[in-house]
């Protein structure tokens, strides 16, 4: 049989703080069925619009396709196994949600970034560049793509897109982080001390910028400032990360305050050789060699 399209949907909230929506049905006499429910419509992850009825034959459609719930799908599926750590089964999912929306610059920002931690990082490039072609205006792809350029050896470039990300966005944490550890590796510290800073001041719980502020102020001639943003570092790290144990050691070194400087540096030795990191428990040993003759010179 054919639907008389005598269908009619009335929302209440009643039963619920919610807007409820219940479907009836009036023949042709002008009775009405009793009302259904219409369940699982108030959830707050989704939207229900209201029914839509269509006088066909049983069997005219043979599929209703919903393209822009497929590509938010796969795009929860793919954010999902790269927050995870299966990045390999991410990339699959978000090159699906490219094809199903090549418009979009998301999809391609996040493959770049499951690409550039596997390793693949032209092909990284590729996708951080076209999410910027599809949005010029996009922060987090500009800072991505400068962390790529930092890992290719190409620091002006990087440094123009760690700018770029900050005029869009200036309150973004990652790119003030990213453009000061640049910014300090080629000697530019008071620049670099101030982006740094403010990347500690909106992301507390960066270890990698506390690290590299500490770095960046003793570098400069500040170890006592240094200590606090390294201390912290190195709580953040769980105590097993070596080599900011060694960069904390040399400012209490640079302090005076030698037996700390010892303890930091002897922590950090046995963690490099835990570790197998044998070139840097090398240097650590040197930086510690050093702090016992400065303790007990030679007679």
């Amino acid at each position: 049989m054919r639907p008389n399209g005598r269908w009619m949907v009335f929302s209440s909230k009643s039963r619920s703080p919610y807007t409820q929506m219940s479907l009836t049905h009036i023949d042709e006499q002008g009775n009405d069925s009793p009302p259904i429910l219409v369940e699982n419509s108030t959830a707050a992850n989704r939207a229900v619009n209201l029914p839509e009825f269509v006088n066909v034959e049983p069997r005219s459609f043979q599929r209703l396709g919903a393209p822009v719930a497929d590509y938010y799908r796969i795009v929860d599926s793919a954010t999902d196994l790269m927050n995870t750590g299966k990045l390999v089964d991410s990339a699959r999912e978000w090159r699906t949600a490219i094809a199903l929306n090549p418009a979009e610059a998301l999809p391609r920002n996040n493959l770049g970034f499951v690409l550039m931690e596997t390793g693949q990082l032209e092909e990284a490039i590729a996708n951080y560049e076209k999410a910027l072609e599809l949005n010029p205006e996009y922060p987090e792809a500009h800072n991505n793509l400068g962390e790529a350029l930092v890992r290719k050896q190409m620091p002006l470039l990087a440094e123009s897109h760690f700018r770029q990300a900050l005029a869009i966005n200036v309150s973004y944490a990652s790119a003030h982080a990213n453009l000061g550890a640049l910014l300090a590796q080629r000697g530019d510290f008071a620049e670099a001390v101030r982006h740094l800073q403010k990347g500690v001041e909106l992301d507390p719980e960066n270890k990698d910028a506390l690290n590299n502020l500490g770095l960046a102020l003793a570098m400069s001639g500040r170890p006592r400032e240094a200590i606090h943003p390294l201390e912290k570092a190195v709580k953040l790290a769980g105590g097993e990360d070596p080599m900011i144990l060694d960069i904390l050691g040399a400012a209490y070194a640079q302090s005076g305050r030698r037996s700390e400087a010892i303890a930091a540096t002897r922590r950090a030795l046995a963690l490099a050789r835990s570790q197998n990191k044998s070139r840097l428990a090398q240097t650590i040993q040197s930086h510690l060699d050093s702090y016992l003759a400065v303790s007990h010179p030679a007679r």
